[in-house]
């Protein structure tokens, strides 16, 4: 059933002669995109101007710098 409902949805897509149709709603995902990712910073600016910065933050944490170089070198070779 997954399958037949994208099936659908796709469909009159590929009946597109040219590209030029969907100008304007890629322009329209586009504005939403940009307004989504606006609002996601305003929040977070506005709730660490609000509340602050949390009190015990490390900019750097030296200790557990192995544990992050292990880490990725594991999500390297995982993912290559």
């Amino acid at each position: 059933t997954m399958c037949t409902g994208t099936l659908l949805c796709l469909l009159p897509l590929t009946w597109l002669r040219s590209l030029q149709v969907l100008t304007v709603p890629v322009l329209l995902s586009n504005v939403v995109l940009l307004c989504g990712i606006s609002w996601v910073y305003y929040c977070a600016f506005v709730q660490i101007g609000t509340n602050g910065v949390a009190p015990n933050l490390v900019a750097f944490n030296w200790e557990e710098l192995p544990v992050f170089f292990g880490c990725a070198v594991f999500s390297f070779e995982g993912i290559g």
